[in-house]
């Protein structure tokens, strides 16, 4: 299971971000600028989000953002595990 930071958040911005927490608009797009699905799970080999979730992601409540995001370590953990996660280019 990912490690939970900072009350629960597992990607450890909340420091920076707190959107989840004071009704702001939830937290930033998990995007890391690779943005290409995996045709056998449906999911972005970089973020771990679904292209439906990708599209609606400005339309989701602050909630939902959250909920997502608590999802996407597990994701990302079976696309490495299956040699298919993608790391930004630096």
């Amino acid at each position: 299971a990912p490690q939970q930071l900072h009350g629960g958040c597992v990607f450890g911005a909340c420091a920076d971000c707190m959107a989840c927490f004071d009704g702001g608009a939830g937290p930033p797009s998990p995007c890391v600028k690779v943005c290409v699905i995996d045709e056998t799970s449906g999911w972005c080999r970089g973020c771990g989000r679904s292209g439906e979730e990708i599209a609606g992601w400005l339309a989701m409540s602050a909630l939902d953002k959250h909920e997502l995001l608590l999802r996407l370590p597990l994701r990302l953990q079976d696309l490495a595990a299956r040699g298919r996660k993608m790391e930004p280019a630096r």
